[in-house]
């Protein structure tokens, strides 16, 4: 278990070297990580605690200041004109501004492949429902010619009957009347 260091919001401030908002952002931070602990006062307007690993402090410290001397300059005297520390954070705001532009682009490029197939799975939707009916009406016509067809074959057994029994009567008929009259 790592050595730990209670301090205030202001003292965690001092000892990093920020302001006493920027120590309360950062250790909420840290705390939703689990790495750092926020320990409430007892009563109402008592001040928070924080309790800090040793190793953050050490790792994360910088030439202690306070706010008024954060800048680099003393109480009263003038600001200085912006130099190359600046000129460094303008450049990573450009730089910033051109990835969040071309993320910008990626996530439009994303929606827009995203539009396009909901559009073909529509289409597809469409083209499914348009084969299904067109496979129902298909089957009703398959039906429809299946009991034309057996229509057909009990009207040929019919007939082939009926030219069964027409064959014997005129086979009957074209005996000589003798015979017809023989037989009866």
């Amino acid at each position: 278990m790592t050595d730990t260091v209670r301090l205030t919001y202001r003292e965690l401030a001092e000892r990093l070297g920020i302001e006493p908002d920027s120590a309360r952002i950062k250790a909420k931070r840290h705390a939703k990580s689990g790495r750092w602990k926020i320990i409430p006062g007892n009563h109402p307007g008592a001040t928070a605690t924080v309790e800090v690993p040793t190793a953050d402090l050490v790792r994360g410290s910088a030439p202690t200041r306070t706010p008024s001397t954060a800048s680099g300059r003393t109480e009263g005297s003038a600001p200085e004109r912006p130099g190359a520390e600046v000129k460094a954070l303008q450049d990573h705001i450009e730089t910033l501004k051109g990835l969040l532009a071309a993320e910008a682009e990626r996530t439009q490029a994303a929606r827009d492949e995203a539009q396009e197939a909901r559009a073909e799975a529509g289409h597809a939707k469409s083209d499914q429902v348009r084969m299904a009916q067109d496979v129902s009406v298909m089957f009703d016509e398959l039906k429809a010619l299946a009991d034309k067809h057996a229509t057909l074959h009990a009207d040929q057994a019919r007939l082939q009957a009926e030219l069964e029994q027409a064959r014997a009567e005129l086979a009957r008929a074209r005996r000589p009347w003798w015979r017809r009259l023989v037989d009866r």
